[in-house]
């Protein structure tokens, strides 16, 4: 018995193999949201459709065993008495080709079409940032974990304080929607929330459209204490977490969210006319995104090429990497097979232990790090003639991608309730210096 990995590969290798598409132009597997397998093949057409129907049939199954649906739809280039059943399949067609993609990529014979329930983000996002990087622009930065609770929100409200108190100013995102926390870290003006959040704009666009009054959802945090003397920070909750938030969350719909537009309020690009209206009516130099644990849509979202950087938060700890691996994949090795570049990211090592432990740690994390960066990230010289990808020169290299910052298990920062008892912490130390590397290497990236 084959278990669905087992068969979808077994079944890929079958079609790649020359001797079993004797005929066939081009062929696609397709899996559905069962992980029942079909197949489409383009045949040339001079082929016999029945003897190669009967010979591909014969071969799937033996690959796919109890995974084949034992549909296989056969097209000819030409109109073809034996080729196709019905002419009105041909929009069925074109969608599937539309959708198929190389496997493996820079071919023309064999491709893949997967059907998700969710976590299309992860696989198939196309997102790119709403500007391009550059020093008149704000700069997009999301903070990514895998794992929750490893000081991710607060490594980003630490870099916030800093940046507004060098005079930046600094919009807050909050898109970890179903655990919410920026609201309490950086609370709103007398505590009184903003009766609306990023997630009644998200819920409600489809059918408002431009129309919602996205300055409803932002308050500025301006606490004199904290800022000392710097710029208010704008911050974009999520809401107000009850009964009805949970309504408003399961009637999210993440997938449209990846959607290109159409037309219409109904097709708008969500995100994208949030980001605009942020950048044209807070005039932010930074906007800066918490992003949802784990694999989550919301957290491949936030790695999908909406930001212009990725600050990756990561343990000492083989489940973390597990985890880590794939959003590196995700910003490296799904973007190279797609000829797009590497998207840029900082990783940081969160809760590294106290002495005399901490530099062994740091050791096995690093090396760990440049592991995983060199599977999934890096591009080798010979694979890059174009010199199109980050291809890793110097693997001590502190400039490194895979260098990771670090961040000790700081036990003063534990339990607090907000930005301003902790202010002056979050400004020193390990978190000032957290701040410093992101804001030089984003701002060295850019065009000068």
């Amino acid at each position: 018995m084959k278990h669905l990995l087992e068969a979808k590969n077994a079944a890929l290798q079958a079609l790649q193999d020359p001797a079993n598409l004797s005929g066939i132009q081009k062929v696609c597997l397709i899996v559905d949201v069962q992980g029942r397998l079909h197949v489409l093949a383009l045949l040339e057409d001079s082929t016999p459709a029945s003897s190669t129907e009967s010979s591909l049939r014969l071969v799937l199954q033996r690959a796919a065993e109890d995974f084949w649906s034992g549909e296989l739809l056969l097209q000819r280039s030409k109109d073809h008495r034996d080729g196709r059943s019905n002419s009105a399949d041909d929009p069925l067609f074109s969608a599937i080709w539309k959708e198929a993609k190389a496997t493996p990529p820079n071919q023309a014979k064999t491709f893949l079409v997967e059907r998700r329930f969710s976590k299309e983000p992860w696989f198939d996002a196309t997102v790119t940032p709403p500007w391009p990087l550059h020093p008149k622009t704000p700069r997009i930065v999301s903070f990514y974990s895998f794992k929750g609770g490893v000081g991710r929100t607060t490594a980003l409200a630490a870099v916030a304080l800093q940046l507004a108190r060098s005079g930046q100013r600094v919009v807050l995102l909050d898109f970890d929607l179903e655990a919410p926390g920026l609201g309490s870290v950086f609370p709103p003006p007398s505590h009184i929330a903003p009766p609306l959040g990023l997630l009644d704009f998200l819920v409600e666009s489809p059918v408002l459209g431009t129309e919602f009054p996205l300055e409803d959802i932002f308050y500025a945090y301006d606490d004199p204490k904290a800022l000392e003397g710097g710029e208010p920070i704008q911050v974009g909750w999520s809401g107000m977490p009850s009964e009805d938030y949970l309504a408003k969350l399961s009637r999210l719909n993440l997938h449209r969210l990846l959607t290109p537009p159409t037309g219409g309020p109904g097709s708008d690009d969500s995100l994208g006319h949030l980001l605009k209206h942020v950048k044209d009516s807070k005039k932010p130099d930074w906007i800066l995104i918490d992003s949802r644990a784990g694999l989550h849509d919301l957290g491949g979202l936030a790695l999908s090429g909406l930001a212009h950087w990725h600050v990756l938060f990561g343990l000492d700890s083989s489940q973390s990497w597990a985890g880590l691996s794939v959003a590196v994949a995700r910003l490296g090795k799904l973007l190279v097979q797609t000829n797009r570049t590497q998207a840029d990211c900082l990783i940081v090592q969160a809760s590294v232990p106290a002495p005399p432990n901490a530099e062994a740690s740091k050791a096995r994390f690093l090396a760990r790090s440049h592991e995983i960066f060199s599977d999934l990230y890096y591009v080798r010289p010979e694979e890059d003639p174009n010199d199109m990808f980050y291809v890793l020169e110097d693997p001590d290299s502190t400039e490194a991608p895979h260098y990771p910052i670090s961040l000790a298990h700081d036990l003063q920062v534990m339990g607090y309730q907000s930005a301003t008892e902790v202010a002056d912490r979050l400004c020193e130390g390990d978190f000032k210096r957290l701040a410093e590397i992101l804001v030089n290497r984003v701002n060295n990236s850019m065009p000068s």
